[in-house]
């Protein structure tokens, strides 16, 4: 190992011996946990620190006779005021995740 390739994976290794999760790729390009210790000899491209996962609310706005979702929005009074405009419609929460 040169010293850019430990300057490279020099946050991940800090952020395993903090106890922060660690995510490596697999060969299919997916990010998986780490169940074993970073490896030295690997590309610091194939490790990144687990994102952490941010819960959003959404709310859709559904046509009462068809189904149909007409839009999500981020707020019930969006989504309120929406519903009121379009008519035969109904508000239906939405939950979800993403990671940051």
């Amino acid at each position: 190992m040169n010293r850019e390739k430990a300057k490279a994976l020099l946050p991940v290794i800090t952020a395993f011996a903090e106890g922060t999760a660690i995510q490596v790729r697999t060969a299919a390009g997916e990010w998986v946990d780490t169940v074993r210790a970073v490896s030295f000899f690997a590309d610091a491209s194939d490790y990144r620190i687990k994102p952490e996962e941010v819960k959003v609310e959404r709310f859709a706005v559904v046509n009462k006779n068809t189904g149909m979702v007409l839009s999500t929005l981020p707020s019930r009074l969006h989504a309120d005021d929406y519903a009121k405009i379009a008519g035969e419609c109904v508000v239906v929460p939405l939950a979800g995740s993403y990671e940051r």
